[in-house]
């Protein structure tokens, strides 16, 4: 069967395609990680909210399949493409606990500011860390987060 419109025939199959709307449509195979990252998770909020987040794959797939929980229009592949991009651009950093500001370990470490603070406290009072048993002596620095990031402190 074969539609009219003025100047041209299009098989039904074809005008299906004009009516559908565009999420129907199938993405295209040359959208790259960060685009579906864009197209997922900006109508929501925008690059702000990953900006300084330094998260293990595990945290990232936990988080995307969260925001997919709450309303987030993602099919399966859009999810494990998102995470692979999170997780390699946006990958735990190395820590110098030696050398960072209370602001930086913050953002480096799941704590607060006070115990970032207490961190560059006992720094300069006991002198530079030298391993992971010195940095567990911390007063409120929950050793389970040492332990948790050690492989990330630089001494």
């Amino acid at each position: 069967m074969r539609f009219r419109i003025p100047g041209a025939f299009l098989p039904a199959a074809g005008l299906l395609y004009l009516v559908l709307p565009p999420i129907a449509r199938p993405q295209s195979d040359e959208e790259t990680p960060k685009q579906v990252f864009q197209r997922v998770c900006i109508d929501c909020h925008g690059m702000e909210m990953i900006e300084g987040k330094h998260y293990r794959r595990e945290l990232w797939q936990q988080t995307v399949q969260q925001m997919v929980r709450r309303g987030a229009r993602a099919s399966g592949g859009d999810v494990q493409t998102i995470v692979d991009y999170l997780a390699a651009n946006y990958a735990p950093t190395k820590i110098h606990v030696n050398s960072e500001s209370a602001a930086e370990l913050q953002l480096d470490l799941p704590i607060t500011l006070d115990t970032a603070s207490a961190i560059v406290r006992y720094r300069q009072e006991h002198g530079g860390f030298k391993s992971i048993d010195d940095l567990e002596k911390v007063p409120n620095l929950n050793p389970a987060i040492v332990r948790e990031n050690q492989d990330r402190f630089v001494f």
